[in-house]
């Protein structure tokens, strides 16, 4: 494990970043979940996206070991979590990078070997894989998708700019990132609409992207997640980098109205 995980998934770490800490990433979602009770239900989903945001490939694979540890003889269950991982890194991957997206993902296959349950990808379950698809709709859903996501934000001239001046890449926002990326994501069923924008969210305040964080959180209480949850998320990983030697700023729950 230590030999994979230094080559290709703990590799980008900045030097000095402390090691994984179990007890600290417990007290991190006991304190999330007394805050937000309601995000119980993707709890992992949100510590693996502050974990990525924050250039820490390697928290999201152990959190992703722990939770799979418990029911690795249940087939169903490996793959349950295995699809909520994977839509993790499909929703955030455009807003974090792909060079913080691949260690995780590589460290979640080592997980699977290591634990004897690769299986469930290679073998009779791997027709159970969610995945998002590009067909004739996803520009439209994209486009509806970015109408729904910004329409409490008020800034509308950043997309008006994009289009007039960057034509392509807004092309591509709007089809792969928010038409795969974010609505095909939620198109599987693993999330729901406003889990998918809170993730991307989170993601985005851990990675120290403010003012982009804040958009985003705003986006996620306009489709339906309270403005205390979306809060106590932001301040989740403040805490998270704090520990890991890293000082953002975070959205208090007032920017949030």
């Amino acid at each position: 494990m230590a030999d994979f995980s230094a080559k290709y998934v703990a590799t980008n770490n900045r030097k000095g970043a402390p090691e994984y800490d179990k007890v600290f990433i417990d007290s991190l979602r006991e304190q999330l979940l007394k805050d937000a009770p309601e995000l119980i239900s993707i709890s992992d989903a949100i510590l693996a996206a502050i974990a990525i945001g924050a250039h820490r490939a390697d928290v999201a694979t152990r959190l992703f070991e722990q939770a799979i540890v418990p029911v690795v003889d249940d087939k169903v269950a490996v793959l349950k979590t295995l699809n909520l991982s994977r839509a993790v890194l499909m929703i955030v991957w455009p807003f974090v990078g792909i060079p913080w997206c691949v260690p995780a993902a590589l460290g979640i296959v080592d997980v699977l070997r290591r634990h004897n349950v690769e299986d469930v990808v290679l073998g009779d379950g791997g027709g159970n894989i969610k995945t998002p698809q590009i067909n004739d709709s996803t520009k439209d859903a994209g486009q509806q998708l970015l109408g729904r996501t910004y329409q409490n934000v008020n800034n509308g001239e950043v997309q008006e700019m994009l289009r007039t001046f960057f034509p392509d890449f807004a092309h591509l926002t709007w089809t792969v990132v928010f038409g795969c990326a974010l609505a095909g994501t939620t198109a599987t069923g693993i999330l729901e609409e406003k889990q998918t924008q809170l993730v991307l969210a989170t993601a985005t305040v851990a990675s120290g992207a403010l003012r982009q964080a804040r958009s985003h959180l705003k986006a996620a209480v306009g489709l339906g997640i309270s403005a205390s949850a979306a809060a106590a998320v932001s301040r989740a990983a403040v805490s998270f980098s704090t520990w890991n030697g890293v000082e953002i700023t975070g959205v208090s729950e007032d920017d949030l109205y």
